[in-house]
């Protein structure tokens, strides 16, 4: 199989978890700190612990997948692979320091 098809693929199948993320993530940015309760920001926490605990073999493995296939794909497409992994750990760093 192409890899180019495998490649978009994964970038499909990686953009549903990634709304979820936006989806906690504009709540948990959208009030400063000191106003947040902490059980809200506690749940809010857990549920984005979860998406990545379920979702992390999608997108490191379409990150990995461009590592192995790294010479049968342009420039472009192996950014775009490794864009889900960048915005997760992203969203990770601001939740766990927040």
């Amino acid at each position: 199989m192409n890899p180019r098809v495998i490649l978009y693929i994964g970038i499909v199948i990686a953009f549903f978890p990634m709304i979820g993320m936006w989806q906690y993530m504009s709540v948990i940015m959208a009030v400063p700190v000191e106003s947040h309760d902490p059980e809200m920001l506690r749940k809010l926490t857990e549920r984005v612990a979860m998406l990545g605990m379920y979702s992390w073999p999608i997108w490191l493995g379409l990150a990995g997948f461009s590592v192995f296939r790294w010479h049968s794909l342009k420039i472009a497409e192996r950014m775009l692979a490794w864009l889900p992994m960048i915005i997760f750990l992203s969203c990770y760093a601001v939740v766990l320091t927040r």
